[in-house]
């Protein structure tokens, strides 16, 4: 059975508990006015009822320390996950970012571009070559560090980047199939709304275990040709590039796994 279904499980059974034992000291009081009125009409030598069979001492308990104990119980338990809701509440975060991209958002979309570039792999000489860089991709926002993310690698290859096409001894073509993130936020293990018994109440969603993961990711082809004949000297495979920052929340510990700052 999986952690978080194992929970829920534990978490139900102990809400039936505690409604069965509001329910038991509900009987118990009842069973206790019950036998105390037997008793008084026995004690004053008449019967109710001559058929009615005298309680036996067993089967009645008037242990007032045992229902006490079950009240002081429920109490604990209530008690309790007001405490957790309440650290719960003291303990969300919200961040607030001023610029058109969040900070984990741009190194997320940077370091997936970086981690695609990082496996072009050509056996083409670009030494002294005068290369013009293309681009195309459904982001045109992201484009800008694209194309000098793919600028850098050709310098890096002794090329020499021209703005025109006509300058140019190759045509540096990437095709961009995806370049974005998502973001993944899930309650993994928590308490849902339960209703209290003998109230027209619930009690607090409780989060015991929360993800907020985002990934970024960057998948392109990059083809190298010449810009007056058309002819295609290399075309990449599919280069993939991915990244990744989990924020996981234990009540109220927070623990991050990433890999997009530097270490």
């Amino acid at each position: 059975m999986p952690i978080r279904s194992k929970a829920n499980y534990f978490l139900a059974v102990a809400a039936t508990e505690l409604s069965g034992a509001l329910a038991s000291a509900k009987i118990r009081m009842d069973c206790f006015s019950l036998s105390s009125n037997i008793l008084r009409v026995q004690k004053m030598g008449s019967s109710p009822n001559p058929k009615l069979t005298p309680l036996k001492p067993y089967a009645i308990d008037l242990d007032r320390g045992v229902m006490k104990e079950r009240i002081f119980l429920i109490l604990k338990l209530w008690l309790c996950i007001f405490f957790v809701s309440f650290l719960e509440a003291c303990s969300t975060t919200h961040y607030v970012t001023q610029s058109k991209r969040s900070l984990v958002e741009q190194l997320l979309l940077t370091k997936a571009v970086d981690k695609a570039i990082d496996k072009l792999d050509t056996h083409l000489n670009l030494t002294e070559k005068k290369v013009y860089i293309d681009t195309a991709s459904l982001a045109p926002d992201e484009e800008g560090y694209l194309k000098k993310a793919i600028a850098l690698w050709c310098v890096e290859k002794g090329a020499i980047v021209v703005d025109k096409k006509e300058e140019a001894d190759y045509v540096v073509a990437a095709l961009v199939k995806s370049l974005g993130t998502d973001q993944i936020k899930s309650i993994l293990i928590g308490l849902p709304p339960l209703p209290i018994p003998f109230t027209n109440t619930t009690t607090p969603q409780i989060n015991l275990l929360v993800a907020d993961r985002q990934k970024g990711y960057t998948e392109m082809e990059v083809v190298f040709y010449d810009p007056h004949t058309g002819k295609v000297f290399l075309k990449t495979r599919p280069l993939v590039g991915k990244t990744f920052f989990g924020l996981y929340k234990i009540l109220i510990l927070p623990i991050t796994q990433e890999d997009i700052f530097a270490k």
